[in-house]
This record gives C-alpha cells, sequence and structure tokens, in this order.
C-alpha cells in the first residue's frame, strides 16, 4: 500500500491505538508516541525457548595482525550484526559472502561470546589515522559505536536479506521509508539522522522523529534535511533505526553511501572534474570520475568530496592531508576533535614543522606556520600563544604556558602577545589575565574597555 503522509495540523486529536493499527503507512511529521503497550507482554514472556529476531548490518570482522607490511592481515574471522557476534551452523562463509555489508534478518537466541585466540604481532604495525574514542577499525573501515548491543552474542539458525530500508536524495532532503517486515508490531519507531561535520568528524549533530505503532506490513516515511547546522556546515551520513516488539530488535546504523545516498556541502559546490570518492570492500576510500573510472587508488582511511577549488581533505596511513585532483598532498590540516580543523571566516589551520598556520579553501597558505599553537577565528581575530607547549591530556590535549595575543585575518599581530591567558572575542571584547593573575577586557583593537561598561 503506498505511503500516505499525514497533513501537518495544529490541535490535531492523536489517533487510537486501534485506528493506527488501521493505518499501514504513516508520516512522522508530528506524531508522538501515542501506544501503552510493554515491550514484552506476560503471555510472551511465559513462552518457553522463545525465538528471537535481530535486524541489522551484517559484516565480516576480525582482528588486525601486524606482519611488517603496509596493511598488515586479519585473522580470527567473525561475522558481526553490528557489534553483536554471531555464531551458529547458518555462519558459513561461502553462503554469507553474498550478504556482506547488507542489512539481514537473523533469527535465533542469545549466546556466550566466543573467546578469541590473543594475536601475536611478527611485525611493526603501519601507522594509522588518529581515531575517537568510540570509532572502531574494521575490515569495512572506521565504525562508530552508537552504545553497547542489547546481546555480545547471537546464535543464529537462519539469516535472510531485509529490505525494509530505502533512502533517497528528495531535493535538499533525504527521506527514509521504514517498511515493517517482521512478524510482530513496532509499538514505536525511531528513526535518527546522523550528520558529520563538513571536515569528516562523525557524529557532530543528530536529528530524529518517531512514530507509534507499526503494523507489519506498514511503511513509515520521515524526511530530513539533507544539511544542518546554523551554517549548513553539517552534512547527512548515517541512519539509525530502533524499534523492539517482544523478541524482535530492530537496531541498526547504515551509512548513506551504502543505500547509494551522497551528500555535498554546501560549501563544496560541483565537484571539480566530478571526482567523488568511492569505498572498496576492506573500508579503503578513493576517487572516480562521472564515467566510473578510478582517478585515484584507494588507500585512505576517510575521504572528503572535492570543493569547488580542487582540493579534498582525506586521512590515510601518514594522518590527516589536503590533497589536489592528482592525489598530490598539499599540506596537512591541523587535527580537531579527531578531524581535520574546520573552516571558520573562510580559513582554518594547518601544521608544518611542529608550528600552526592557516589556509584557505583553494589550499592557499593565507597565514603562515609560525605559532607555537593558535585558535580558530573569531569576529576577525585569532588568539595565538608564544612559548607554549601542547600536553596530551586523554583522548584531547590543552595548551600549557607562554604567552598570549591576537592577529587577523593576514597574520598581523594586532594584540602583542603579554598575556597569561585571553578568551575569543564576543561581541568585540575578549576577556584577558595579566602576569598578576588580574583580568581585564579589551576591544578588537587591544585597548582597555572602561569598567562602566563592563555589565555585572
Amino acid at each position: 500500500m503506498p505511503c500516505r503522509p499525514l497533513r501537518p495540523a495544529t490541535r490535531r486529536r492523536l489517533p487510537s491505538t486501534a485506528s493506527a493499527a488501521r493505518r499501514p503507512a504513516v508520516s512522522l511529521a508530528g506524531l508522538v508516541l501515542v501506544s501503552a503497550l510493554g515491550l514484552t507482554t506476560q503471555a510472551e514472556a511465559r513462552k518457553p525457548n522463545p525465538v528471537r529476531e535481530l535486524v541489522g548490518e551484517l559484516t565480516l570482522q576480525g582482528d588486525p595482525l601486524c606482519d611488517g607490511s603496509a596493511n598488515g592481515r586479519w585473522v580470527n574471522d567473525r561475522w558481526e550484526l553490528g557489534f553483536t557476534q554471531l555464531q551458529g551452523p547458518a555462519l558459513a562463509k561461502s553462503k554469507l559472502k553474498h550478504l556482506r555489508d547488507k542489512l539481514v534478518v537473523v533469527r535465533g537466541r542469545p549466546a556466550e561470546p566466543k573467546a578469541w585466540p590473543t594475536v601475536r604481532h611478527t611485525g611493526a604495525c603501519p601507522p594509522v589515522p588518529q581515531l575517537r574514542s568510540d570509532w572502531v577499525m574494521g575490515r569495512s573501515g572506521v565504525r562508530v559505536r552508537r552504545g553497547s548491543p542489547v546481546w555480545p552474542a547471537f546464535s543464529a539458525t537462519h539469516v535472510a536479506r531485509w529490505q525494509g530500508l530505502r533512502v533517497r536524495r528528495v531535493g535538499a532532503e533525504i527521506e527514509v521509508r521504514v517498511t515493517h517486515t517482521m512478524t510482530s508490531p513496532w509499538p514505536d519507531l525511531t528513526i535518527v539522522l546522523h550528520y558529520e561535520g563538513c571536515m569528516g568528524k562523525p557524529g557532530a549533530l543528530d536529528k530524529s522523529q518517531r512514530a507509534a505503532l507499526v503494523q507489519p506490513g506498514g511503511s513509515v516515511v520521515a524526511r530530513f534535511p539533507a544539511l544542518a547546522g546554523a551554517e549548513r556546515d553539517y552534512r547527512a551520513s548515517a541512519v539509525s533505526l530502533r524499534a523492539r516488539r517482544g523478541r524482535s530488535l530492530l537496531d541498526l546504523t547504515r551509512s548513506l553511501y551504502r543505500e547509494g545516498v551522497s551528500v555535498d556541502c554546501r560549501r563544496g559546490g560541483r565537484h571539480v572534474g566530478y571526482l567523488k570518492p568511492f569505498a572498496t570492500k576492506d573500508g579503503s576510500f578513493g576517487y572516480k570520475d562521472s564515467r566510473g573510472k578510478v582517478r585515484i587508488k584507494p588507500r585512505y582511511g576517510l575521504a572528503e568530496p572535492f570543493n569547488r577549488h580542487g582540493v579534498a581533505q582525506v586521512a590515510g596511513k601518514g594522518g590527516l592531508a589536503l590533497i589536489d585532483t592528482t592525489g598530490a598532498a598539499l599540506l596537512r590540516p591541523y587535527n580537531f576533535d579527531n578531524g581535520p580543523d574546520p573552516f571558520r571566516q573562510g580559513l582554518a589551520r594547518f601544521v608544518r614543522g611542529g608550528k600552526v598556520g592557516f589556509y584557505a579553501e583553494d589550499g592557499r597558505v593565507v597565514i603562515p606556520a609560525r605559532f607555537d599553537h593558535v585558535r580558530r577565528f573569531s569576529e576577525g581575530r585569532a588568539a595565538f600563544c608564544r612559548g607554549c607547549k601542547s600536553v596530551r591530556s586523554g583522548e584531547h590535549s590543552r595548551v600549557q604556558g607562554g604567552v598570549w595575543g591576537f592577529v587577523d585575518g593576514s597574520g598581523r599581530e594586532v594584540i602583542p602577545a603579554r598575556w597569561r591567558s585571553v578568551t575569543d572575542f564576543t561581541q568585540g571584547v575578549a576577556t584577558v589575565v595579566g602576569s598578576d593573575g588580574k583580568a581585564s577586557r579589551v576591544t578588537l583593537a587591544g585597548r582597555p574597555v572602561a569598567r562602566r561598561r563592563i555589565r555585572k
């Protein structure tokens, strides 16, 4: 039955459970959870040896073994549904080869995780780009761990393709269509669209919609903006589905590029030479032209689309890099929150020789790398320090020591470096702390703010 979105209305009376059950297709706009059903009824709980079914993305994973080669190799092969380890006779590699990296429904029951042999490396490990604490490097590339799996391991008796998800680009929106193909109704379905920063930072922004009581055979359609954020500088990257009814569980995260959907950043404009990133089964990224010919071989762990100036940001074995359309490295972007430094006021930071500078979107160096550390621009000023050093603190780094000042967009030192600490400019004013520990405020030109102008 085709999907019939509801028209938006104010003070609409919420449908009853019975009326909702008669509507196989609903729109997520304006709906809230109206069903009072629990996730497991008492009758279901009394059933002996219940059969459970899971839906997720099937991937072939393992443990990396470093043997001194450029890529190493993988051992302890195992199938995983999301981050749930699969076991059982239905997992013969030859039978599931055609389902690798596909969405599947698995029937069986929870099991104890298998203990795998300890990996003993025989050589040096190749360098990998810095990862966030919620990133996991696997055979299919970088995976983002969003919470813990319901069951660490699952014994499968049946595995089949699941075709209940369709994602497509409709103008400036992403349309997500979910068809209920399982046996039990979903009292609550949540669809989450994950956005990543245009400089490759996953999980930076999420948008979600919910639908109540979806019957088997019914469909749900949700639409999200393809670009989000105050400056539309976050693009849709992945979709998550969450629903549970009794012993049927829908819990998956799917990258949009695996569904054939690509979203370019607003500043990127049209691809230069129509070069677009593509991924291989082992998770490596390269670039193809509009005819599908490989122009840059897959050798990156992460790859951004080329912008209108013909440069792209990638992450490879040597870390972050800015490349041109031939694959040649131009410079090394500054690592900000485990990703390339995002552009602010048309400039982003890069690192060269242990110093930090700024470059423009076309890859041109605007301010040479001469600072021990410098922050991003705010209101045309960037705070820099002289004589400071970066100290590692867990997943992040912090700057210690030195004296601070400010530069403008051309790199000119407009406020000399003589302060113990400074804040970024907000509404034309920044707070500075001198060597005596006393705080004061200065204008964009470095002049002190009269005390009567300071609002308490």
